[in-house]
């Protein structure tokens, strides 16, 4: 295949197992290779089979997340001499993912890997600064900081058919532990642009005004004697949640009791402490001037052992713990959810991306007294009662849709593949670039052209009549009745009597209240096949 072509093997509609290999003339480039968190051996990998028909030149990894880096061991036992380009930081962190990931999925009865294959793939890491131009395997590519993580990337790939900007997972907001994304001054034209989509239909709140309730909400929690359990990423969300905590106890607006981390949180955190140099010149400075740590002091406390984990169980004094996974779907964090949950004056509060199918999406979907299928600790799962105050904070590390269509417009280019999310994410993203980009949303598995074909949603005149029909509808404003029923506490929206009772299907809808207040309402249904659904009613009052 000599032109310029994408294939997802994993993390196209969804977020997790992320793997992508750019089919080259030069030769192939593989971006990353993780596992599905929660999923539990063949079921938890890419499509790492594909390598074998299309075997890829030289590798990158964006950043050490589970999903993005955890497969990585059996992609050099595949192909032993392989480069694998990544920063110094991914490259650190990324050894201890892994020795994490060998031990949980041998406790599961499911490895995927031995330590052999781990240390190997270790060994085949190399590190590259980033703005350092790599040309010596065939592709030539650029990392470039993506926010998101400490260590992370996107890739500037060019190739004589082309140049591709592959944005990895990025954040435009600058976090206690992570700078924001590199935007270039100026435009920076493209063939395409290969974009994650987890956020591609939100527009999260301001990030000063979510830690600012944060903060309250644990002092809320900490006054009335309870106690609170910050489900979290183990890399990246719990060193930032640790640094919120300990600033706001300096400053006053958080009551100090002790910051308890536990499983793979621990372990990462640590290994933040050894990496001062790398980490933002804020927390350097911070360092220097006070000469205490900037994660691992009083009043945080590691837990090291079991014991001590059933001792902060049966304890009644207030206190905080960050535990792992995020999700609740493994690690230490069901263990304390067993019980917090339990006991009305605790709090749950989550601070990350929730998958569709993990318990830490359902519990938040929960009415406060129902019931959340919790893994048990030895193997099982059982349902336990959400008693306490469950609450959820935007402090996610993605960018939001304004933010993915902010770095968009940095690259300019008549092609865009959105991959990294779920099927809603994906379609509602796409609706801001169709008219303009020739946009695709691939399956895993596919392979994409990264020339822009020339297609536009809407641009033909000659366009199917059903396509047509549904272009000049979605541009058709209605003049409906809402009405608000404080009996069952619900919004009524009264449709036109000629508009057709088959325009909305099954499924869960999003109300948006423009300009914060209800001058103009946007019903909008969430997705839940691969193929968008027609659009939605937009509607006056």
């Amino acid at each position: 295949m000599s032109d310029l072509h994408f294939l997802g093997l994993g993390g196209t509609a969804e977020v997790g197992a992320s793997s992508y290999l750019y089919l080259l003339p030069e030769g192939n480039l593989l971006i990353d290779a993780g596992l599905r968190p929660g999923a539990l051996g063949e079921a938890a990998l890419p499509k790492l089979e594909l390598l074998r028909e299309h075997p890829p030149a030289v590798m990158v990894l964006t950043h050490a997340h589970l999903d993005h880096v955890a497969a990585l061991p059996l992609v050099t036992r595949e192909f032993p001499r392989l480069a694998v380009y990544c920063t110094a930081a991914t490259a650190r962190i990324a050894a201890t993912v892994l020795a994490d990931t060998l031990k949980v999925s041998a406790d599961q009865g499911a490895p995927l890997f031995d330590v052999k294959a781990m240390k190997r793939a270790l060994e085949r890491l190399r590190v590259v600064e980033p703005f350092t131009p790599i040309t010596e395997h065939g592709p030539a590519f650029t990392l470039l900081p993506s926010g998101h993580l400490f260590g992370a990337v996107s890739v500037d790939l060019r190739s004589r058919r082309g140049r591709v900007f592959h944005t990895g997972d990025f954040s435009n907001v600058a976090t206690p532990t992570t700078e924001p994304a590199f935007m270039p001054a100026e435009e920076q034209p493209v063939t395409a642009v290969v974009s994650e989509s987890t956020y591609g239909d939100t527009l999260l709140p301001s990030r000063k005004e979510q830690v600012r309730a944060f903060v309250t909400a644990i002092q809320e929690t900490l006054r009335g004697g309870g106690k609170v359990l910050i489900p979290s990423f183990a890399l990246g969300r719990a060193q930032e949640m640790v640094s919120i905590l300990l600033s706001a106890m300096a400053g006053g607006q958080l009551r100090e009791v002790p910051i308890y981390l536990d499983g793979l949180v621990r372990a990462l955190t640590e290994e933040y402490e050894g990496m001062l140099d790398l980490l933002p010149a804020a927390l350097q400075n911070a360092q220097r001037t006070s000469g205490r740590a900037p994660f691992l002091r009083s009043p945080v406390e590691r837990v090291e052992d079991a014991r001590m984990r059933g001792k902060i169980l049966a304890s009644r004094g207030p206190c905080i713990v960050i535990a792992s996974s995020g999700m609740l779907h493994a690690g230490t964090s069901p263990l304390y959810a067993r019980v917090f949950l339990q006991e009305v004056e605790n709090a749950l509060f989550v601070v990350g991306y929730q998958d569709a199918e993990s318990p830490g999406r359902r519990l938040l979907e929960l009415q406060r007294g129902g019931e959340v299928l919790l893994p048990d600790g030895r193997g099982g799962r059982e349902l336990v009662p959400a008693l306490c105050r469950v609450e959820r904070f935007y402090l996610s590390a993605h960018a939001d849709r304004g933010g993915i269509l902010g770095l968009l417009g940095r690259y300019p280019s008549g092609k865009v593949v959105l991959t990294h999310g779920e099927v809603s994410a994906r379609n509602n993203l796409r609706t801001y670039l169709d008219t303009k980009r020739d946009v695709s949303l691939p399956a895993a598995g596919e392979i994409v052209p990264l020339q822009d074909s020339g297609r536009r949603r809407g641009a033909f005149v000659s366009d199917a009549p059903r396509r047509l029909a549904a272009t000049r509808e979605r541009h058709t404003r209605r003049q409906v009745q809402v009405q608000y029923d404080d009996e069952q506490h619900a919004l009524v929206v009264k449709l036109p009597e000629d508009l057709s009772p088959n325009y909305f299907g099954e499924g869960d809808y999003t109300l948006e209240v423009v300009r914060g207040k209800l001058t103009r309402i946007k019903l909008g249904q969430r997705e839940v096949e691969t193929e968008p659904a027609e659009p939605a009613l937009s509607s006056t009052e």
